[in-house]
C-alpha cells in the first residue's frame, strides 16, 4: 500500500476521532515497543507534550513515533529509544501523543499506560543510562569495523589464495 495513503489515513482518523490504535512498526522504539506485537495508542494533543511523552508526528510524507528528550519554544529535542541521533520537530508537525500501549504475550495481553509510575519510572532509568548505551554501540561498532579489516588483511596474506 501507498505510504502517502496511508499517512493521510492516519492522521484522518486521529483528526475525526482524537483516538489511533495501529500495530506499532520499527525498532527505533524498543526495548519499550515491539515491531508487529504492540498495539499503540495514540491521541490527539491536547496540551504541550511534556519530557519522555513519546509523540507520533510528520516528517516529509512519514510518520515517526519517537520520545521527547527536550522541551524547548516552539519545537522539541526527540529521540527514538533504540537510537543515537536527535531530531529536532517543531510544534506544528506534531500530530499525537502515545497514551498506552497493549503488550501482546503467549498467553494474554496487557494494556500499559504511558502515565503509570512504572512505566515513566523505566523511561527515566532508561534515559539516565543513555550515555553508557552510547559509549557500548560506538564500542561495538568500532570492534566490529576492527574485526572486518583483520579479516581482510587475514585474506589478502593468505597464501592458499
Amino acid at each position: 500500500m501507498n505510504d502517502t495513503i496511508v499517512t493521510t489515513t492516519i492522521e484522518k482518523e486521529l483528526r475525526d476521532k482524537d483516538e489511533l490504535m495501529y500495530t506499532f512498526r520499527g525498532t527505533s522504539m524498543l526495548p519499550f515497543l515491539r515491531q508487529g506485537k504492540d498495539l499503540v495508542i495514540v491521541h490527539r494533543i491536547i496540551e504541550r507534550p511534556k519530557r519522555f511523552d513519546a509523540v507520533l508526528y510528520r516528517v516529509g510524507k512519514r510518520l515517526i513515533l519517537h520520545r521527547i528528550i527536550k522541551v524547548e519554544d516552539g519545537s522539541f529535542t526527540i529521540r527514538g529509544d533504540n537510537c543515537i541521533a536527535r531530531e529536532h520537530v517543531r510544534d506544528d508537525q506534531l500530530l499525537g501523543v502515545l497514551t498506552a500501549f497493549v503488550r501482546t504475550g503467549r498467553t494474554h495481553s496487557r494494556t500499559v499506560s504511558a502515565d503509570s509510575s512504572i512505566y515513566r519510572l523505566l523511561v527515566w532509568v532508561w534515559y539516565g543510562i543513555y550515555p553508557l548505551r552510547y559509549l557500548y554501540r560506538r564500542a561495538r561498532r568500532l570492534a566490529g569495523a576492527l574485526w572486518r579489516r583483520l579479516k581482510r588483511r587475514a585474506n589478502k596474506n593468505d597464501p592458499a589464495r
